[in-house]
């Protein structure tokens, strides 16, 4: 395994430049191993194929906590196809709730690192935010900011940075087509960095589509519903997670934590959230199956009758819901029987953003199926979202559909080189510089040959579009005799 270190520097304008402290490459997975993951993961056979093996890297890099100058230590993960001959699309994806420091993707620990791991073998490179807080933590934050739309899309963007800065290093062509995509808390990780990109960093990326699934964006109603409810959760660890990551966000909440919890919980509950080595399963064994019992009556009182209370406003602060809509693609995904984030939250933001003007806005209610479940159609629909998106590429000719495959040689090719047209098809062939510059474009509704004796030796780029607005890339090379 080869660690690569770079020099960072301190900068006015973090947008300049991604701020990489190390990266390591910690696995290749082949095809094999890729179909075990499948096979382990439970998907259905056939359902995704792998096309690439994948190179697996461990990034850390700095991110800003707090104020915009305030960089601390970031992880998190990137899987980038192997030996691909053109260019591919980067996205990023958002994981679940995790309260154990170590269940993340850079160490191959949760954080749905695996089923990524598959999404990039057909043709992305994905890239994996630990979130602050977790992963190679730096010292100075003392819980993740859990729930914290400026600290979460801040690790995804400067992750998105790191990938690109890394991918250069490698020779690894990337195309400029952004996705984002999450699940749970990662849900509302990508509307808050879509958000974020789309008013603060619209010039240094375009979204090409977004797939928040089952996430928390309506901050002001669903969520303070979820908190005053007198019903059993099946998680309720989530409600001191939260509190104790606004409290070190805010600081507006308490001065010690028996002032707002009760007596066990005010003791148990922040040493082991902030010491972040227990799993949010365990953690739900040390609170009230209702939560809102863990809180002082009279706190939680305050909370109900006060529409200014401290933890109102720092929700109001995390909403997604109002004064912003996406501009960008987007697909929202949930599922009505989930029992961990209601489907409203979803529902409310779908109607809330529509109705704003939001253009390019989708919604899908997956069914009656719980949280966890809900996972499983939400990631397939997910990926399938993002394939009618994306321009992905192919080892070979032969792992596409008959009806799509280019036929462009002989390869590498010295003076002529022949596209072979199918039957009932026009095709626009557009020929490419290492630069980027367009060589020569032709339209072709029959195989043609065109002179290349002019060209220099060296390689070349094409990309091949049909009829149907099938969209394929490759790489051809010039030979010197």
């Amino acid at each position: 395994m080869k660690n690569y270190l770079f020099v960072f520097f301190t900068c006015l304008n973090l947008s300049l430049s991604a701020q990489i402290i190390s990266f390591e490459k910690l696995a290749t997975f082949s095809i094999d191993s890729l179909n075990s993951i499948i096979e382990e993961a439970g998907l259905p056979e056939g359902l995704i194929n792998p096309i690439y093996e994948v190179d697996y890297y461990k990034v850390v890099y700095l991110c800003p906590y707090l104020h915009p100058d305030s960089l601390v230590q970031a992880s998190g993960a990137l899987a980038i196809p192997k030996d691909s001959d053109c260019s591919l699309p980067l996205a990023s994806y958002g994981h679940g709730t995790q309260t154990k420091k170590s269940k993340v993707a850079s160490e191959f620990n949760g954080g749905q690192w695996n089923i990524n791991t598959i999404i990039a073998s057909t043709g992305y490179a994905v890239a994996m935010p630990d979130y602050l807080g977790l992963g190679d933590a730096d010292p100075r934050i003392p819980i993740p900011p859990y729930s914290h739309n400026d600290s979460e899309s801040q690790a995804t963007i400067n992750i998105l940075r790191a990938a690109r800065t890394i991918a250069d290093s490698l020779d690894i062509m990337l195309n400029g087509e952004i996705f984002l995509y999450g699940y749970s808390q990662g849900g509302a990780v990508t509307a808050a960095t879509v958000k974020e990109i789309e008013q603060n960093y619209a010039s240094e990326f375009t979204i090409t589509g977004s797939v928040p699934m089952s996430g928390a964006y309506d901050f002001k109603y669903a969520q303070v519903d979820l908190i005053s409810s007198t019903n059993v959760y099946p998680t309720p660890a989530y409600f001191p997670y939260i509190i104790l990551a606004y409290q070190s966000i805010y600081g507006n909440l308490f001065s010690n934590p028996s002032e707002y919890f009760v007596s066990p919980y005010d003791t148990i509950l922040p040493p082991l959230l902030y010491a972040g080595n227990t799993g949010v399963g365990n953690m739900d064994n040390f609170c009230t199956p209702v939560p809102r019992d863990m809180l002082i009556d009279s706190v939680m009182t305050e909370f109900l009758t006060d529409s200014m209370h401290p933890m109102r406003l720092n929700l109001l602060d995390n909403d997604l819901v109002r004064g912003w809509y996406p501009l960008s693609p987007m697909k929202i995904l949930y599922c009505q029987g989930d029992d961990q984030v209601t489907y409203l939250n979803a529902e409310n933001a779908f109607n809330t953003w529509t109705a704003a003007g939001s253009p390019q806005l989708e919604k899908m209610d997956l069914g009656a199926f719980n949280h966890n479940v809900c996972g499983s159609f939400a990631f397939l629909e997910a990926k399938k979202y993002l394939d009618q998106r994306s321009t992905r590429c192919v080892t070979s000719i032969n792992d596409l559909p008959l009806s799509r495959k280019p036929n462009v040689y002989p390869n590498p090719f010295l003076g002529q080189i022949t596209i072979d047209v199918l039957t009932n098809e026009t095709i626009e062939f557009i020929l490419y510089d290492q630069l980027g510059q367009v060589i020569l474009t032709e339209v072709c509704s029959s195989s043609k040959e065109i002179d290349t004796y002019d060209l220099i030796p060296g390689v070349y780029f094409y990309e091949y579009t049909n009829n149907k607005g099938t969209r394929n890339q490759g790489k051809l090379i010039k030979s010197a005799d």
